[in-house]
């Protein structure tokens, strides 16, 4: 683990402790563009799902389309075309 995942992964466990969870969900957006930089899709998958889950569960449905953009985008990646479709189309 590099340098800049620990950070962002001690802002996301800041974030969830404080229980501020736009930041929560914004640093793990922040972690998935860091790990689809890197290439590694199926992490970055994780992490935009998690972020959907943080923005839906806050009802904030802006965000809650901009983060099923990016699952579709890293289900793509992987060769998941169909559940990328149903992301995409949300």
């Amino acid at each position: 683990m590099d340098v800049e995942e620990r950070k962002l992964l001690k802002r996301i466990g800041r974030a969830q402790e404080a229980g501020k969870w736009e930041d929560l969900g914004l640093w793990y957006r922040r972690l998935g563009e860091f790990k689809a930089n890197q290439g590694n899709y199926e992490e970055a998958l994780a992490a935009f799902q998690e972020e959907l889950t943080v923005f839906q569960n806050a009802k904030d449905t802006s965000r809650v389309a901009s983060a099923h953009r990016m699952v579709g985008e890293m289900l793509n990646f992987l060769g998941r075309f169909d559940e990328a479709l149903e992301h995409v189309n949300r």
